[in-house]
């Protein structure tokens, strides 16, 4: 569990001890029901809505009734740093709390730096993720990022800034040379001519300063942009 050192006066949850309020966003059912699930038992904390779209959890906030978002980070692309973003832009009562795997650091960071008040690591307990629930909604400030963590966050920002700077056709092709096809079954899965994939490709690596497809999908993977590909799996690239 990690927090970004933010203090902040006073609690955000009812007083007289009434449970904490939570939203959690997780396109992944199975996971969302299992976080549900973590949080449901006793009188701590009350799951007052489970949504899938960034624009469901900030219409939730909407109304004063949460207390602490929960995001997770398997979000598609930067969907789960663009909506810490808004709520904090929009809901800034509403407390943050970001979920993220091991290869999702680099999402993490980027969350942190938005304004996200604490990270927790899927490699965690349950227990860890309601304590920082707890945490963050009492207005306590957990252990802040320092020493190495910070330089791997900030080493791993300068690569999100420059995934940042990719087109969203530009960031469909990454995915699709995540699984490895050879630029003519690039180009007929786009709809688009191999001139002009390869266009797209040259794009890309320029713009991640990339020497090869295979660096730019390993650096993608390794920040969590490509969700819908395993991680783990070996990448695929014609020679």
């Amino acid at each position: 569990m990690l927090s970004n050192g933010l203090e902040e006066e006073g609690t955000v949850s009812a007083a007289g001890g009434a449970p904490v309020r939570v939203v959690v966003l997780d396109h992944l059912r199975l996971s969302a029901d299992a976080l549900c699930a973590l949080l449901e038992p006793g009188d701590q904390f009350d799951v007052v809505a489970k949504v899938a779209f960034p624009s469901e959890a900030v219409h939730a906030c909407e109304d004063g009734k949460v207390d602490v978002a929960v995001i997770s980070m398997a979000l598609p692309g930067l969907e789960g740093i663009r909506v810490v973003e808004r709520l904090r832009r929009g809901h800034p009562a509403v407390k943050v709390v970001v979920l993220a795997a091991p290869e999702q650091l680099g999402l993490a960071a980027r969350a942190m730096a938005a304004g996200a008040h604490e990270y927790v690591s899927k490699l965690e307990s349950g227990e860890s993720l309601r304590r920082a629930i707890a945490d963050v909604a009492g207005g306590r400030a957990g252990q802040a990022v320092t020493g190495q963590r910070a330089a791997s966050f900030a080493a791993l920002d300068e690569d999100l800034q420059r995934l940042e700077s990719l087109t969203p056709r530009e960031i469909e092709v990454l995915q699709i040379m995540a699984t490895g096809p050879s630029t003519t079954r690039l180009a007929h899965s786009l709809g688009v001519t191999a001139l002009t994939a390869r266009t797209h490709i040259k794009s890309i690596l320029r713009k991640l300063g990339a020497h090869s497809r295979l660096e730019a999908v390993t650096v993608a993977r390794r920040l969590g942009v490509i969700g819908s590909i395993d991680a783990t799996a070996p990448v695929r690239l014609p020679s």
